[in-house]
């Protein structure tokens, strides 16, 4: 059986947690490179008493769909929850 978006989603979500310990908070991209589905994760890194100024991480991970299995993960970025909210309006 081949893996499709929706699995590799899936299985980058429960890994990241997994590994880092911190929960999801959303998918910022997932895509076919080469051999492996490559995914972006969002997640709360740190929480703080207001909302804007929560820690939010976001990584990239590399899910194997033959073994059906993270192989890697990165963290790109990390960023105040106020700095994305201003950049987007």
């Amino acid at each position: 059986m081949t893996m499709n978006m929706m699995d590799a989603t899936a299985l980058a979500r429960e890994g990241i947690e997994a590994a880092t310990g911190k929960p999801f908070e959303s998918v910022s991209y997932c895509r076919l490179e080469g051999e492996h589905w490559v995914v972006g994760i969002e997640v709360l890194e740190s929480k703080a008493r207001l909302n804007d100024n929560d820690v939010i991480a976001e990584y990239e991970i590399a899910i194997d769909p033959e073994a059906k299995q993270m192989v890697r993960y990165t963290r790109l970025r990390r960023y105040l929850r106020g700095e994305a909210a201003a950049q987007v309006a």
